[in-house]
């Protein structure tokens, strides 16, 4: 499903929607499975491997991330990753720099 668009965008737009819609508070903790349950009620037909992926490539510190090709625009830093399928949202200046991808 790569690169298809839905109502509000695609795959890679709707994780910035699920941010704006389930706002966090600074430090606060995201649970990969909460990301996954958000797709499935409100855009069942994207697949979790699609929602995984997104998550790894938009998860500044994710060592998965680099296997994507980057856009340059910034908006793939969005999450950071405090353990296994524990995420906060990527804070530009206090957190490391992402390293330059493919």
């Amino acid at each position: 499903m790569a690169n298809k668009k839905y109502d509000k965008g695609s795959c890679r737009e709707l994780m910035h929607l699920f941010v704006r819609e389930r706002p966090m508070l600074e430090g606060e903790i995201v649970e990969l499975s909460e990301i996954r349950d958000w797709f499935e009620i409100n855009y069942s037909d994207i697949t979790v491997g699609a929602v995984v992926a997104h998550v790894a490539m938009m998860t500044v510190n994710g060592q998965k991330r680099y296997h994507h090709v980057d856009p340059g625009d910034g908006l793939d830093d969005l999450f950071y990753r405090v353990d296994r399928g524990k995420y906060r949202l990527y804070v530009l200046g206090v957190d490391e720099e992402p390293p330059a991808r493919n």
